[in-house]
């Protein structure tokens, strides 16, 4: 990506001349940087969705370890795993989701 980005501000900076073969390598410069930061968007987004599908994973174990305890002490033991796990998801949904508006608020949307 740094280098499209070199390459589109080489050839702003050469572009003096009104020529139609400089403004036609500029476009394609820009649409190739505009492919990669996609590219990288959306490598970020499938990163952040296996972390949340991860965590829902080890809660939904939890619960199940939660209901098939058969005295109070393992329920004190699933129950504060269940809870740990439960906060974990909470904190990577609402970072999602302050991200989300963040975003939204900058572009705004």
């Amino acid at each position: 990506m740094l280098h499209l980005g070199s390459a589109i501000e080489k050839l702003c900076e050469c572009a003096l001349e009104d020529s139609l073969a400089d403004r036609g390598s500029v476009v394609r410069a820009a649409r190739c940087l505009l492919g990669s930061v996609t590219k990288v968007l959306l490598l970020a987004d499938i990163v952040v969705v296996n972390q949340l599908l991860h965590a829902k994973d080890k809660v939904a174990r939890s619960l199940g370890r939660l209901e098939s305890v058969s005295n109070f002490t393992e329920f004190v033991k699933a129950f504060s795993q269940f809870g740990g796990e439960m906060v974990e998801l909470a904190h990577l949904t609402g970072d999602r989701q302050v991200r989300f508006i963040s975003c939204k608020s900058i572009f705004n949307l």
